[in-house]
């Protein structure tokens, strides 16, 4: 089995910041875990789909992009904050 990847960004980050955005959204915190498995699903469901349909994955990626540029505009998506931590973890092995 393979780690679930949309247009290359693991699908652990998607399923968390949305959730998250759900949280922010005044979603009770015991419907996290039904959520994230939903989100999950679909986004796994969705990205089956886009590599199989060069048309709907045209689609898919528009809006991956469409909410990333969303998720950086509102701080929920720092890539400098990315980047640091995987530095980190490299010093550390080191």
């Amino acid at each position: 089995m393979t780690e679930l990847v949309i247009f290359g960004v693991a699908g652990a980050f998607w399923i968390k910041t949305i959730v998250d955005l759900l949280k922010m959204a005044k979603m009770p915190t015991a419907f996290a875990i039904p959520a994230a498995l939903i989100v999950g699903i679909a986004l796994s469901i969705c990205n089956q789909i886009a590599l199989t349909n060069p048309v709907f994955a045209l689609w898919f990626e528009k809006v991956v992009q469409g909410i990333t540029a969303a998720l950086i505009a509102m701080n929920l998506y720092d890539v400098t904050h990315g980047i640091e931590k995987v530095v980190l973890a490299m010093q550390a092995k080191e």
